[in-house]
């Protein structure tokens, strides 16, 4: 399993959005996190793209949202 996170779509304005996804390649982690997103309320479709893959073997951090808008 990879790890890949999203800080491109759409979410309840004004603040910024953002979604980690665990899954087994970037086209899969899209459907999954476009699932997510319709379930609640947001629908759209997310894609392939979008998705950044996590390098787990260095250490880093990722500021995914911190409120600003």
């Amino acid at each position: 399993m990879k790890v890949y996170m999203n800080n491109t779509f759409s979410g309840h304005y004004p603040v910024g959005s953002a979604a980690v996804v665990v899954a087994e390649n970037k086209q899969s982690a899209a459907a999954m996190l476009s699932e997510i997103l319709t379930r609640n309320g947001l629908s759209q479709e997310v894609t392939p793209s979008s998705m950044m893959e996590v390098d787990l073997n260095k250490p880093n951090a990722y500021l995914l949202a911190d409120g600003e808008y």
